[in-house]
């Protein structure tokens, strides 16, 4: 019998006929998983150009290496898909908080509004990450902009159970009396 194992990208065939294969094996197993962990994401380098589709799956999925190749090859952080969403938007709904502080610092601009009117601060408040709130808010971005339902960061906050980052929102100076518009407005927040 032939059998096939994937791990870290890998695959090897590995004949199961002998008891000493099987052990062999189980103690290749053990050594792959004391050496290889799933949760942590390798750096791979980048070589050669990166596109504006790389470019933003990358601002999606967190990786840093292909956002810094992009920018450091003259690439546009403020570059946008079909929705109007940049990398910065996509990189705050995800809640990768180092390529959000990446991209502000290279320029990426804080105010800029999807399609829907929303901003960087609604994604992320969307996606939870306080982190991202955070680096948002400390480069200046209007927490009490509304988008095209008239919401702002803290109604998205609120509607959906972030409660750390609504009270960041409210101690940030969020106005807690504007209205959306099918006029929800915030109950009175103890915090």
């Amino acid at each position: 019998r032939v059998r096939m194992i994937a791990s870290d990208l890998h695959c090897e065939i590995v004949d199961l006929s002998g008891e000493e294969n099987i052990t062999e094996l189980c103690k290749r197993k053990k050594k792959i998983k004391t050496t290889y962990s799933p949760g942590l994401s390798t750096e791979i380098p980048v070589v050669g150009h990166v596109d504006t589709a790389e470019f933003m799956n990358a601002a999606t999925q967190g990786k840093l290496n292909v956002i810094d190749k992009y920018l450091a090859d003259g690439g546009d952080p403020n570059v946008h898909d079909e929705l109007k969403r940049t990398a910065l938007h996509r990189a705050s709904l995800e809640g990768h908080a180092t390529v959000v502080q990446s991209l502000l610092e290279k320029g990426a601009d804080v105010n800029f509004k999807d399609r829907l009117g929303s901003r960087a601060i609604h994604w992320a408040c969307r996606g939870g990450s306080l982190e991202v709130v955070k680096a948002l808010k400390s480069h200046g971005d209007d927490l009490n902009v509304r988008d095209k339902e008239g919401d702002t960061a803290l109604h998205d906050a609120v509607r959906l159970n972030r409660y750390k980052i609504a009270k960041l929102l409210i101690f940030a100076g969020a106005d807690t009396k504007i209205k959306n518009h099918v006029s929800f407005f915030f109950p009175v927040v103890h915090v």
